[in-house]
C-alpha cells in the first residue's frame, strides 16, 4: 500500500484502537511506513518478522529490523515489542527450536541497539504453546493467536472456551508471572467452511461483545482482534475458502460493517 492509503487505513482504524500489530517489517516496506503514520495520527505497533520456509525470508526480516534501529525508527514510545514468526511452528515452516534461535537474534540485535526493555516473543497458537516447554520458557511474553471459531466451538461457549485454554497456559510454570498477550482472536461476518464455526453478523457481535467484556473489563488482558479491515486480496487467493476474508470491523472498501452501527452493549458487573 502507498503512504496515503496507510494514511487513511490508520486515521480509520484509530477511531476503534489505540494500538496494532504489523506481521511482516520487510513485505513491499510497510513496517517503515507504517511506524511513519502510525507517529502522525497515536497508535501504537506490535512490530513483527515473518517467517517461511526458506531461511532467506528471516534473514531479509532481519536486515530490515537491523535498518530501522540504525535509522531510530523504534521509537519506544510507539512500539510495544517485536515478535517472530506468526504460526510458523503450527504451519510447520519452523521448528520449535529454530523459533527460539530466530527470537534469539531478534532479542540480541535489539538490546545491542540499546532496547533493553523493549519485548520480544514467538506468535504461535495455544496448543503450540501448551506442548512446548522449551518455548514457554524462551519467551519473555506470552503471546498466542487463539480462535475458538476454527476449533468448531459454538459462539455461545467460545468465550468461556478462550478463557480456560488461556488460563492454564498462563497458569503452566514456564509461562506463570510473564506478560501475557493475546496475538490475535475473532469470529467471520460471513463464508462457510465445514467442520469449523458458523459465521455471521449475529455471532460477529456476540463474540466481539463477549470477548470484550471478558479481555478487557473482567481481565485486563492485552489481545488484538483479528481484523480491522477485510481482506479482499484472501478471498482472490482463495476462492473456495469463503471465510478469511471477513473478520473486520470495516468491509475492504473502508466502509463500517451495517451490523456494527449503532450498535452497543453492556458488560456484566460482578456482585
Amino acid at each position: 500500500k502507498t503512504y496515503e492509503e496507510i494514511l487513511t487505513d490508520l486515521t480509520l482504524l484509530r477511531r476503534l484502537t489505540t494500538r496494532i500489530r504489523i506481521l511482516s517489517l520487510r513485505d513491499c516496506g510497510q513496517a517503515a511506513l507504517v511506524l511513519t503514520v502510525a507517529r502522525q495520527v497515536g497508535l501504537q505497533v506490535w512490530l513483527g518478522l515473518w517467517v517461511a520456509p526458506e531461511d532467506f525470508v528471516f534473514d531479509e526480516e532481519v536486515d530490515e529490523l537491523r535498518h530501522m534501529l540504525d535509522n531510530g525508527l523504534l521509537d519506544p514510545s510507539m512500539v510495544l515489542g517485536v515478535t517472530g514468526g506468526s504460526e510458523a511452528i503450527y504451519r510447520g515452516d519452523a521448528t520449535v527450536d529454530q523459533m527460539i534461535s530466530h527470537l534469539h537474534r531478534v532479542t540480541t540485535l535489539v538490546h545491542e541497539a540499546g532496547y533493553s526493555n523493549l519485548p520480544t516473543s514467538i506468535v504461535d497458537i495455544a496448543p503450540v504453546y501448551a506442548t512446548n516447554a522449551e518455548l514457554r520458557q524462551a519467551v519473555n511474553v506470552t503471546m498466542t493467536n487463539t480462535f475458538p471459531f476454527w476449533e468448531g466451538i459454538a459462539v455461545e461457549a467460545a468465550v468461556d472456551d478462550l478463557q480456560d485454554d488461556l488460563e492454564w497456559i498462563r497458569k503452566l510454570p514456564e509461562s506463570a508471572g510473564k506478560p501475557f498477550v493475546l496475538g490475535e482472536t475473532g469470529w467471520p461476518s460471513d463464508g462457510f467452511l465445514p467442520g469449523v464455526g458458523v459465521a455471521g453478523t449475529d455471532e460477529q457481535l456476540h463474540y466481539f461483545s463477549e470477548a470484550y467484556c471478558r479481555l478487557h473489563v473482567e481481565n485486563d488482558w492485552a489481545y488484538f482482534w483479528f481484523t480491522g479491515i477485510d481482506n479482499a486480496w484472501r478471498q482472490e487467493q482463495d476462492p473456495l475458502n469463503t471465510i478469511e476474508g471477513n473478520w473486520g470491523f470495516f468491509t475492504a472498501d473502508l466502509v463500517l460493517k451495517e451490523h456494527f452501527r449503532e450498535y452497543s452493549f453492556t458488560c456484566p458487573t460482578n456482585g
